[in-house]
């Protein structure tokens, strides 16, 4: 509960001071002793001084990347997508996760907006990360360009929640994931990844324009795939597919597969409200009245990401500020007037 009350505190004090300033700040949470840093280098300083287990929350605005070589939590105040457009954490700059295998705390980044690409460094086995509620464009595992298979990174148990993926994802092979209410612009399909995405796990997904043929030993559940292909398209019979809808004009990409209730929808606009087939951080890939009643996964919810246990919000898990007024001078007795309103 200490921790809790102080992590609190801690996200009142920066969402107070950076209105008051103009800055934008983060805290480092370590041992119920806290830190703060201003600037757009504050991230980069939170993170030098960090150790295992430690957490930095961020304010809203932009902040310098720097390569993750500690395992800690990392909370922005949201990933600006969808209809939650303001307020957004952005971290510019390319940066790479570099956690030395032996760690055992986890990492876990929730509520920021990245539009560049993110690396898993070589030799790097990253263990049981979450990352919830971010807006990537590319993440990766770092490239598999031979067959010696030891220097490669990968991920083992890893989520993706409440995510916006855009443009890549690329997993490398002896890699376990689970993406559950996610939209993935892509996953890696070139042939030298041939075997990289075994142990997916897809829960009320959308998935747009991936290759079938590049999918090995994953699951699709209660997922929409979005496609335009004809090459190399359909899934092979050692994956699983149960309720899921294909918007395709002719193809079901799900085909090979036997024993799975799949459906082949021909118009995307029949699917969703405002998703036209081209990506924008706007689009919330919500399903159309009609879509919802008919298109029904497993659990008998609305498939794709707002169906299901956990169905898609961008708004982050800690307290966050959606108002601040600060009085511009004190009282007579020395007081200052703050009206803050905190939400979840």
């Amino acid at each position: 509960m200490k921790k809790s009350i102080l992590f609190f505190v801690a996200f009142i004090a920066i969402a107070t001071i950076a209105k008051a300033q103009g800055s934008v700040l983060a805290t480092l949470n370590h041992n119920d002793t806290i830190q703060t840093f201003y600037g757009a280098s504050a991230y980069q300083a939170a993170l030098d001084a960090a150790t295992h287990g430690d957490v930095i929350t961020l304010s809203a605005g932009q902040f310098l990347a720097k390569n993750i070589e500690k395992a800690v939590s990392i909370h922005g105040a949201g990933m600006g997508v969808g209809e939650n457009t303001d307020a957004a954490t952005v971290i510019v700059n390319d940066f790479s996760i570099n956690i030395p295998n032996e760690v055992t705390e986890r990492l876990e980044i929730e509520g920021i907006y990245h539009n560049g690409n993110i690396e898993i460094s070589s030799y790097k086995t990253l263990k049981n990360p979450t990352f919830m509620k971010c807006r990537f464009k590319n993440f990766c595992t770092c490239y598999y360009y031979s067959n010696n298979s030891d220097w490669h990174s990968r991920i083992v148990n890893g989520t993706f929640l409440h995510c916006y993926i855009k443009d890549l994802l690329r997993i490398a092979r002896y890699s376990s994931v689970s993406l559950i209410n996610c939209f993935v612009g892509k996953i890696d399909d070139r042939e030298e990844y041939d075997r990289m995405n075994s142990n997916f796990d897809f829960l009320n997904c959308v998935l747009w324009d991936m290759n079938g043929s590049r999918a090995q030993n994953s699951t699709f559940n209660n997922c929409i795939i979005y496609s335009t292909r004809t090459d190399n398209a359909l899934y092979s019979a050692n994956n699983t597919a149960n309720n899921c809808v294909i918007v395709h004009d002719s193809i079901n990409v799900f085909q090979n597969i036997a024993n799975t209730s799949n459906t082949l929808v021909n118009d995307v606009e029949e699917v969703f409200q405002n998703f036209k087939g081209t990506y924008a951080d706007n689009v919330t890939y919500e399903l159309t009245d009609a879509a919802k009643q008919k298109y029904k996964g497993t659990d008998g919810t609305e498939v794709g990401m707002y169906g299901g246990s956990f169905p898609f919000d961008p708004t982050t898990s800690n307290p966050r500020i959606t108002r601040c007024v600060v009085a511009p001078k004190s009282t007579a007795d020395g007081k200052l007037s703050i009206d803050i309103e905190v939400s979840n």
